[in-house]
């Protein structure tokens, strides 16, 4: 058989294979893209992403400001020598107003970034740098969560005012989010002096009269206008638009695999919740039931870390995932997932990557005939391979053709008839090519 034979024989094979198990796959594919330490990321945690409206990716870490323009990674630090450098390493939260400028929110105050020039220049207040934690842009202001308060900045005239001049309760407390819950109502959160409302009319915080605990690490309003709030090691509560508590989740009551919650995100009708620990766990609102992305040891393919601190849709729908650990994920939905080769007894590919022959028996047990890595079986319902048959010392000869007979399944190797007749069992009965007509066997083959 000539060479280009067997490869365009092995590329339709292995395409078959793809399609089946992705349409079969009761689980959803996706396929991740790491951005690292490896690839030039000058930190290993992310803890805020944002896609400009030029389809630049910027990554702010604990240690420095990245941008990412599909092809060439940057990095931007805090110089001493040069005035106009980064304020600070530490980058909270980076947006863009509508005229295209980009905001970077660091440990030392907010910087607009000009791009021309390459130059940060300071967002000051009363003559002096202020901090923020967060932000929520209103028509033609921004909103930013400082320290007892929130600053009002005007895209206009660029005038900073503070909404209110001070909040009661703790006086060292940050405003780490602010979301719109209703036209004339904002919430925002503290991480340890919990929940306050802010009504836009009245000019009056007050704290939120529905939610009591304090140690809050994050709020989300969905777009059914829900307040999904995580409390530190304790899960996450929903409530409804007039503050009735509807439900609360844990490890102890469903399908959430961790009570440490660093952010939310909705996307399709869906929940997406980053977790320490878990990877991402995924709330779907009509089913209420989880499912879980996580790294799994030995698979390639599974998420790169399963502690999540920040979860980004960008404005192509694209999602960008912050990890603690492994930098910057970009993730996207697949229909065809990949099985490669695998060292032995991993559950998590095949023996061998040409794949030559496969049959699927009426249990939907997928057998993959492979050049030289023996025959595999693939158990759909439990997503894992089985190497059936493999010779250790030498290469096992081509398996050519799955044929069915009776309650056996047969594989002509050359030499040997093997029977199978469960995934771990199989005989090897020597072959003789004067019984062995084409007239008695009806093969199956893709």
């Amino acid at each position: 058989m000539s060479k280009a034979h067997v490869l365009k024989r092995y590329s339709f094979l292995i395409w078959i294979l793809f399609f089946v198990l992705s349409t079969k796959a009761e689980q959803q594919d996706y396929y991740f893209r790491q951005i690292s330490l490896e690839q030039g990321l000058s930190q290993s945690r992310v803890q805020c992403i944002y896609r400009d409206h030029l389809g630049v990716i910027w990554i702010g870490t604990k240690w420095g400001l990245n941008s990412y323009d599909q092809s060439e990674l940057k990095s931007y630090f805090h110089d001493r020598e040069q005035p106009n450098s980064l304020p600070d390493n530490f980058i909270r939260f980076i947006t863009e107003d509508r005229l295209g400028d980009l905001y970077v929110s660091t440990n030392k105050g907010i910087a607009i970034y000009n791009k021309a020039e390459n130059q940060f220049q300071p967002l000051k207040y009363n003559g002096k740098p202020f901090n923020a934690w967060s932000y929520l842009q209103i028509g033609d202001n921004f909103l930013f969560g400082g320290e007892e308060t929130l600053y009002q900045y005007n895209l206009m005239d660029k005038s900073i005012t503070t909404i209110f001049p001070d909040i009661d309760g703790d006086k060292l407390k940050c405003i780490n989010r602010i979301f719109q819950w209703s036209p004339d109502v904002l919430i925002t959160s503290s991480k340890k002096d919990g929940l306050w409302m802010y009504d836009l009319t009245k000019k009056k915080m007050y704290r939120c009269p529905f939610v009591k605990e304090r140690e809050i690490n994050t709020i989300f309003v969905d777009s059914q206008n829900r307040l999904w709030v995580s409390f530190y090691g304790k899960g996450i509560a929903c409530y409804s638009k007039e503050g009735k508590r509807l439900f609360s989740l844990s490890t102890k009551n469903s399908g959430l695999n961790n009570d440490i919650i660093f952010d939310f995100l909705e996307k399709d009708n869906q929940l997406w919740i980053a977790t320490d620990g878990g990877g991402i766990n995924i709330l779907d609102f009509q089913t209420m039931k989880f499912s879980h992305l996580k790294h799994i040891s030995d698979d390639e393919q599974s998420l790169p870390n399963n502690s999540i601190y920040r979860l980004y849709k960008d404005q192509m729908d694209n999602i960008w995932i912050g990890s603690i650990h492994g930098g910057l994920f970009a993730i996207k939905k697949v229909f065809i997932k990949t099985y490669k080769d695998v060292p032995l007894n991993n559950l998590n590919g095949i023996s061998e990557r040409t794949v030559v022959s496969i049959f699927e028996d009426k249990d939907t047990l997928l057998w993959i005939g492979t050049d030289g890595g023996g025959i595999n079986s693939f158990d759909q319902k439990r997503i894992h391979f089985i190497i059936t048959l493999l010779h250790t010392g030498r290469k096992l000869p081509l398996s050519q053709i799955f044929l069915k007979m009776s309650s056996y399944y047969h594989v002509l190797i050359k030499g040997y008839l093997p029977l199978i007749r469960e995934p771990h069992r199989c005989n090897l009965f020597p072959l003789s090519m004067t019984l062995f007509r084409k007239e008695n066997f009806h093969p199956v083959i893709w």
